[in-house]
């Protein structure tokens, strides 16, 4: 599996799960903006992506290279979203560990596809 692949994977995983923390901040909302949802979800994961994937090693200061994608996801969708203080109280914690627990996640599942590919040479 090639590097581009690897990341449209993940990119689209990364994806699904920002727009159900999203949806499951907001779950006690009657009407929920669907539209706005799905637009900030790419914007925060493919921009945020596409914007790692294009600074990383070019020297750039290490608070555009967190900052700018942090930005993104701690302060647009509550701003956009309205998202109310109770609302935040979920947001934030799960924010905050979502892209850990992909990385996670994701690097155990390449080591063992590595592995399982190695062996059955």
């Amino acid at each position: 599996m090639n590097d581009t692949v690897k990341c449209l994977i993940y990119m689209l995983v990364a994806l699904i799960v920002f727009v159900f923390v999203l949806l499951f901040t907001m779950r006690k909302r009657r009407k929920k903006p669907i539209f706005k949802i799905i637009l900030l979800s790419i914007i925060a994961v493919v921009g945020g992506m596409l914007f790692a994937k294009i600074t990383y090693g070019k020297g750039v200061s290490w608070w555009i290279f967190y900052g700018i994608p942090a930005f993104i996801t701690f302060v647009l969708p509550p701003l956009v979203l309205k998202i109310k203080k109770h609302e935040l109280m979920f947001y934030i914690p799960i924010a905050i560990i979502m892209s850990p627990v992909i990385h996670t996640f994701f690097s155990f599942q390449l080591a063992r596809f590595s592995l399982t590919k190695k062996f059955l040479k």
